[in-house]
């Protein structure tokens, strides 16, 4: 199977960690109608009229007629969707009102931190100011002319080159990553972020007390909660690094550069993985793992050495042969053993991480302690107990919440538990959630035993408390059901049950779909939500929302997308020989079975790979009139790339390789390269949510999500995402489905 991959995003809210985590009319007439001239708002519009311009308001960008048509609804008071116009009228009157109020908030939060001789603290709050400006702002070219801005990134420039200088990796590292955050589209500060990177990665790898020292102290800087005392459960260098050798090393490199999409010169390929050694070295933090760092003589002479292999390869006519690259690798961990004495598999990580770099963000070594983590991430199903877990504002692991009917969630974990120890060994303290997952995860019918706080309300004149509860477990198979409706049904315990009320409309019967991954089983489950749909009373409409959507299989994409679309290609895929090759014969099986109803596909920039290819074959025949659909919200991220994953032979390591670009069936490719200026998907109708409306959607989402308590109740309904204003880009897809619904219902109406 193939699947596709993306980066972490920079996240607006916390999010969990998962462990053991036919009422639309014809398409000539559609066709038809997308094109014509939208009916003037201030007319005097039938409800029929009115729908079926508010629908071709929402196939366009600018979204100019929609916001028209908000405020001048029909005189049809017992109309759902003239209800929910007006609602939706008023909050993005709300959303302008804040977005204005904020920004003059904003600017005046960053004139203060550039006040004078700013500090390294001051100008990175700057940044954080500069980067919600750009977030809220309508006109973000306009943005980065103004003084303010070329202050701030002159300041930091001089601020983030001047700690790499002095070592505060730290600080060096926020503010080079602020820097490409700013400038994204230039790429100016790409490298420099992408090395301190590196450098924070080697001190999480080999250092990590002393990573947490600099947090800690970083923590006391800005006068906050000082973290808790480090807890080194799981964090032996030694330990990860043990299943490393040459060879491993050597025939990733060669496979990841012979694969590659691009083609690179492997002794460039080569080089960087040289120039991370140089950095590593260059590294003073990482003297308490290798002492011989401290000896200036044996560092230089090891640079030395290191120099010497650049400039060879530099110099060399020739690509670097396998044989080659394994006596370049022992010459290197020669004089290594030689001066810092830095242990060979360290050598043979580090060397490999750079050299992967080389290709692009989303090829890597797998390693062999990362290969549980990573078949964890991309698997629909693996051995745990099924949780979710995050750290929560005092660094206690919390559970997010229990994945429905697994191990944790029949013994009674809830969502807020407060994980304190995993067979007997403290969790408080640790420094990354991965080390919670490698201690509670384990071999099949295992057993573990988690320790948890739980908090009890007050209830009954009973005053709040917290009580120890202790919960011993069997790790078992668990499934991450990928398909999510509207709100939860039942408890989620009875076999086959139906967890989730699927509509987000129940009278007029519109549906709500969302996918979280794609996952082996993501179109099973879709099916199986619109069997429920159909056996309650049809869908004569759906939202199908991709947000936060990371990607995974792309037979499961493929699939999803012939849910909607009955001929032509979904999806082609481009090799480094520039030859296109399409999904399939380029057409379903059968009728897509959502063909003939109107849909809205909801996209953001955490929209990427899988989630790219429907939205974008989606958008595609919408924008042909072959489909009755729309896409809405913001343009997706970018990740239009495909990574093969490889077993390394005779090692319990892997290799993920991008290998080909992935094109919408008119040959526009998804990817987003350097310097590109156009990538993923453009919504057909831009709705953007401020800053705070994230946050405060997300929670909502989250909490609505969130299985019933004790009592039998969910802590919160998901329609407060509209009566607090939360979710304008839900809101504005369910008004452009309903209207739809509405006109199909004023037409036969009138017909009878």
């Amino acid at each position: 199977m193939t699947k596709l991959f993306r980066p972490s995003l920079i996240n607006l809210a916390p999010t969990a960690l998962a462990l053991v985590v036919m009422s639309g009319a014809c398409h000539s007439a559609f066709a038809q109608q997308a094109t014509a001239q939208p009916v003037s708002a201030s007319a005097v519009l039938s409800l029929t009229d009115w729908s079926n311009q508010v629908w071709v308001s929402g196939t366009t960008r600018d979204g100019k007629d929609l916001s028209a048509l908000l405020n001048a609804t029909p005189a049809d008071a017992g109309s759902t969707v003239v209800t929910q116009a007006k609602s939706l009228a008023d909050n993005i009157a709300k959303r302008e009102s804040d977005r204005a109020k904020r920004i003059a908030e904003v600017k005046e939060e960053l004139d203060k931190n550039l006040q004078g001789d700013a500090s390294d603290l001051s100008i990175s709050k700057a940044f954080k100011s500069a980067l919600e400006l750009q977030l809220l702002s309508l006109d973000k070219t306009e943005l980065m002319k103004q003084d303010r801005i070329k202050q701030l990134i002159d300041k930091g420039d001089a601020a983030a080159r001047a700690a790499e200088e002095r070592g505060d990796w730290l600080m060096a590292s926020e503010l080079y990553a602020r820097l490409d955050a700013l400038l994204d589209d230039k790429g100016s500060y790409r490298k420099d972020a992408e090395r301190q990177g590196r450098r924070l990665a080697m001190l999480r790898m080999y250092v990590p007390a002393k990573l947490w020292q600099l947090r800690n102290e970083r923590a006391k800087l800005e006068k906050t909660k000082e973290l808790p005392t480090y807890n080194p459960a799981g964090d032996d260098f030694n330990t990860k690094l043990a299943d490393i050798d040459r060879a491993m090393t050597v025939r990733a490199v060669i496979r990841a550069a012979s694969r590659h999409v691009e083609q690179p010169t492997l002794n460039r390929v080569v080089v960087d993985g040289v120039e991370a050694l140089r950095t590593m070295t260059q590294t003073a933090d990482l003297l308490d793992a290798f002492p011989g760092l401290a000896d200036e003589a044996a560092k230089n002479a090891f640079v030395k050495a290191l120099d010497a292999e650049i400039t060879g390869l530099n110099l060399a006519k020739a690509d670097i042969s396998a044989e080659r690259m394994d006596s370049l690798l022992d010459r290197i961990i020669t004089a290594s053993n030689n001066s810092v004495k830095i242990m060979p598999q360290a050598i043979l990580h580090e060397f490999g991480n750079g050299a992967f770099s080389h290709f692009d963000e989303f090829s890597t070594i797998i390693w062999p302690d990362e290969m549980g983590r990573f078949q964890r991430a991309t698997a629909g199903n693996f051995i745990g107990i099924g949780v979710q877990i995050e750290f929560d504002e005092l660094s206690n692991v919390k559970v997010s919440t229990p994945l429905e009917g697994m191990p944790a969630h029949k013994a009674g974990i809830r969502a807020g538990d407060v994980i304190k120890t995993v067979n007997g060994q403290a969790l408080f303290g640790i420094s990354s959630l991965d080390q919670a997952v490698e201690l509670i995860t384990g071999p099949i019918n295992t057993k573990v035993t988690l320790g948890v706080e739980r908090e009890i309300p007050a209830k009954d004149g009973a005053e709040a408390k917290k009580v120890d509860l202790t919960f011993p477990l069997q790790r078992s198979k668990i499934e991450v059901r990928t398909v999510k409706g509207w709100k939860r049904a039942s408890d989620g315990l009875t076999p086959g049950a139906n967890e989730w009320d699927w509509y987000i409309d129940s009278a007029n019967r519109i549906g709500y779909v969302r996918l979280t991954q794609f996952s082996d089983n993501t179109s099973r489950d879709m099916d199986r939500a619109l069997a429920l749909m159909n056996n309650a009373g049809g869908v004569k409409g759906l939202i199908l929302d991709l947000r936060y959507n990371p990607g995974g299989y792309l037979e499961q994409a493929i699939a999803i997308s012939r849910k909607f679309i009955s001929e032509g290609p979904v999806v082609g895929m481009k090799s480094s020989n520039g030859a296109v090759e399409f999904d399939g014969n380029g057409s379903a099986t059968a009728k897509a079975p959502l063909a003939d109803i109107p849909v809205a596909v909801l996209v953001n920039e955490g929209s990427a790979s899988a989630s790219e290819i429907v939205s974008g074959a989606i958008r595609h025949y919408a924008q042909k009139g072959q489909i009755k659909a729309t896409v809405v919200g913001e343009r997706s991220y970018g990740k239009g790339s495909v990574q093969n994953v490889w077993q390394l032979p005779g090692a319990n390591a892997s290799l993920k390789v991008t290998t080909q670009y992935y094109t919408m069936p008119d040959g526009y490719v998804l990817h987003r390269k350097p310097g590109a200026t156009e990538w993923g998907v453009e919504p057909m109708i831009h709705v953007d949510m401020l800053p705070a409306q994230i946050t405060d959607a997300l929670t909502i989402r989250k909490n609505a999500d969130a299985l019933p308590d004790a009592d039998n109740k969910n802590t919160e309904d998901p329609a407060n995402l509209f009566a607090k204003g939360a979710d304008v880009q839900l809101q504005t897809a369910l008004v452009l489905v309903q209207s739809q619904v509405a006109a199909s219902h004023s037409t036969a109406a009138a017909q009878k």
